[in-house]
């Protein structure tokens, strides 16, 4: 059907989501003191490796993309979730939070003056100036999730499409540390031709900012990315010979490399957080040699540990001992 037919819902206008549907069948989502919300719908950016660019080529003439939440609309629904379960903690999942600037600075006066809450977000570096940080610092935001992606300039702007220089996500990161918000960052490595000493440029580059957690994720080549039509016309990736894609972002990479080059490329990623927030072990070669050298299991072991214990800290929100333990059994189960 032609896109006139469809035009995008006026948020506005859609009723709060039916939380019961999920609560009422799990108890440990219910009661934990984090809720999750969405301020609006939709990204402006094309990154290769997001179906984003897919999405809006699909929906093209049914109505403006990117589009927030009236902030009463939004204040109200946070109210209606906070009258009927636990919360202390807002989680906003949009990809970016801040996208709007005007909208996110009368958000950031208005938040807390009508709770007493605290909120994790998204944000994009290259959107990050003296405004918007001390906004988000005014507001008691307690954490921002953005990444670099690539240290690599050419993977990072030509390949994945980002539009961001490494001195924005530095600039970005010394704002953040300035007003004393915390800050995880997210990364890809594994990419189409990628080099190991690619990848330790974007470890490297972690290390500069400083991040209270630096992840690197492993590519995985869906269908519908710019980035998996890069892999195939490049020679770097072969969807007959690979048809099975692996389950998660951690596993391992199906690019055409070869059992070592994947093998590092695995142990790159469990070592990744641990090298960010101790780079004196990255940086003594001995060390580093040694830690290369352990078993796959017994990284992959360390990285669990480490992952757990630091999104527990980037994101403190007073839990019972009972709860705690419940998490814990879920987060083992679902290792």
């Amino acid at each position: 059907m032609p896109s006139e037919f469809y035009q995008f819902a006026d948020l506005d206008k859609l009723p709060f989501p039916d939380r019961d549907v999920v609560y009422k069948v799990d108890a440990l989502l219910r009661d934990m003191p984090s809720k999750q919300f969405l301020s609006g719908r939709g990204c402006p950016y094309d990154c290769a490796y997001c179906f984003n660019h897919t999405f809006k080529e699909l929906f093209k003439g049914c109505g403006q993309t990117v589009r927030k939440k009236n902030i009463g609309y939004l204040l109200e629904e946070i109210r209606t979730v906070k009258n009927k379960y636990p919360l202390k903690n807002v989680v906003f999942n949009d990809d970016t939070f801040i996208i709007d600037k005007k909208w996110f600075l009368d958000f950031s006066r208005r938040f807390p003056k009508e709770f007493n809450l605290s909120y994790t977000c998204n944000i994009r570096a290259n959107l990050v100036d003296e405004e918007i940080a001390k906004g988000l610092s005014e507001s008691n935001c307690i954490g921002v999730n953005w990444s670099i992606e690539s240290g690599n300039e050419f993977l990072r702007n030509a390949v994945l499409k980002r539009s961001m220089s490494s001195e924005q996500a530095l600039e970005a990161a010394r704002l953040l540390t300035k007003y004393k918000i915390p800050y995880r960052i997210g990364n890809i490595i594994g990419l189409p031709g990628e080099k190991p000493d690619q990848m330790l440029e974007t470890l490297e580059l972690n290390i500069k900012a400083k991040p209270s957690l630096g992840l690197a994720n492993i590519f995985v080549p869906f269908p519908g990315l710019a980035l998996t039509k890069y892999a195939i016309e490049h020679g770097y990736y072969n969807p007959e010979k690979n048809a099975r894609l692996p389950k998660d972002f951690f596993s391992e990479s199906v690019m055409d490399i070869t059992p070592e080059e994947n093998k590092q490329v695995q142990k790159i990623m469990c070592l990744f957080p641990i090298f960010v927030n101790m780079p004196f072990l990255f940086y003594k070669r001995i060390i580093r040699k040694i830690m290369f050298s352990c078993p796959q299991f017994l990284l992959r072991f360390l990285y669990e540990i480490f992952y757990a214990d630091r999104m527990m800290k980037l994101y403190a929100v007073r839990v019972s001992l009972v709860q705690k333990y419940r998490i814990a059994l879920r987060y083992v189960a679902n290792l």
